[in-house]
């Protein structure tokens, strides 16, 4: 199978299902873990976005995104 970049359009509706599940359990998981108060799911939008963000490290301070 070749790779597959695009959330939608390169999955079945049942493959995206699977992986949405995947996701909630991810993060249920993660959330009885560690004191979070939310988790964000990031689908990044373009190659070029891919690009930019790669090598860039970031932690979450409360609500704000911290380099």
């Amino acid at each position: 199978m070749g790779l597959r970049e695009h959330v939608i359009g390169d999955f079945t509706p049942d493959e995206h299902a699977a992986i949405q599940q995947v996701v909630h359990s991810a993060g249920t998981a993660l959330s009885e873990l560690l004191p979070v108060e939310r988790l964000y799911v990031l689908s990044l939008g373009s190659q070029q976005a891919h690009r930019t963000s790669a090598g860039t490290s970031r932690r979450c301070r409360g609500n704000r995104m911290a380099n």
